[in-house]
């Protein structure tokens, strides 16, 4: 492109869904983003159409030429901008993180997040424990047989036994099942001291996983995400930010596989661009999330042109000063977003 890029009539625009800035419903495209662009390509008299594409791609449409603009709540930083150019600021935001609202643990809430994230340590336990018991317990029997302790037949002279090493390993003790033989009572002896181990390991696992749900319920911002399973999508500025704050990430693909993953109960939090969040929660998300903390990591958007258009991205700056002189812009942000929000 050259320097009447301004006065070219046919553009091409590259979008990317990002609710609220670009929505796509029924093949029609709305959005606070879209109407913004609407506005602007209606005060520079250009026809223009949208391609939409994925948002990792969007930036090789504006550098390949297959594009000419792109909108997708698109934020503004240095590494971007030596690849393309960026207009002047189409919305200021940052990140905001959402949690569950049952991350404000109650005692059923503790023991459901304690299933959900350590079913596998207990059912490891349960099955050691069972092991030990199968083995002790045909061992003892074999010990034991003619020695009138248990029945003497397999059936049902070993279900005695496991019940003698059940109560044997709990020190429960009922004492109806004693061996007689030293090696029965030398294996009585090692089942004792394992039970110690066993049921102490077990309450000690226990104990850690009410500890870790309940710590997994104190979240209150972005500051106790440290070290926490937190989703954001991938690509994103999401990305380096819970870096920096030595998260464990869980990048996905869209927002959407973000917000199952937390009310499922995989993750945290989820992290990502406020006017995101805002509108999720307050469009059916309110019952099951909650934002917490406040607005971090501020950022721009801007509308993405190729570096070599430089009429065209003038064109845009001088439109988007109008909407704003003129009050358009504010009405626009009203519509969208609200008098007061965390996007200010």
């Amino acid at each position: 492109m050259g320097n009447n890029d301004a006065e070219k009539k046919g553009i091409t625009v590259a979008i990317s869904e990002m609710v609220p800035l670009v929505i796509e419903k029924n093949k029609r495209f709305s959005g606070f983003e879209i109407e913004l662009w609407n506005m602007i390509a209606q005060k520079l008299n250009l026809d223009f159409q949208y391609k939409k594409v994925n948002f990792s791609k969007i930036f090789d449409y504006v550098c390949d030429g297959r594009a000419d603009v792109a909108i997708a709540g698109i934020t503004i930083n240095k590494e971007r901008e030596e690849m393309v150019d960026f207009s002047h600021n189409t919305l200021e935001s940052g990140l905001l993180v959402l949690v569950s609202r049952d991350k404000n643990m109650n005692a059923f809430n503790v023991i459901r997040s304690m299933i959900k994230n350590g079913y596998k340590k207990i059912l490891e336990t349960i099955a050691g424990v069972g092991i030990f018991i199968f083995l002790f317990g045909n061992i003892v029997w074999f010990a034991e047989k003619n020695m009138g302790t248990f029945n003497n037949n397999y059936f049902p002279g070993i279900f005695e036994s496991f019940w003698w090493a059940v109560v044997t390993m709990s020190t429960v003790g009922y004492g109806d099942f004693v061996p007689q033989s030293w090696a029965g009572r030398a294996f009585g002896m090692v089942v004792i001291f394992s039970g110690y181990i066993i049921f102490g390991f077990f309450i000690a696992e226990i104990s850690s996983l009410i500890t870790m749900s309940k710590l997994r319920g104190n979240i209150s911002g972005h500051e106790d995400l440290s070290e926490r399973n937190v989703a954001t999508v991938e690509k994103t500025i999401s990305v380096d930010a819970l870096m920096k704050i030595n998260a464990n990430i869980v990048k996905v693909k869209n927002i959407e596989k973000a917000y199952a993953q937390l009310k499922d109960g995989l993750v945290d939090a989820v992290v990502f661009d406020a006017p995101t969040l805002l509108y999720f929660v307050r469009n059916g998300g309110m019952r099951n999330f909650k934002i917490v903390g406040d607005l971090f990591n501020p950022h721009a958007y801007g509308i993405v042109v190729n570096e070599g258009s430089t009429a065209l991205k003038e064109s845009i700056n001088r439109a988007l000063l109008e909407l704003r002189e003129s009050g358009e812009y504010d009405i626009l942000y009203r519509k969208w977003f609200g008098d007061n929000t965390k996007l200010e």
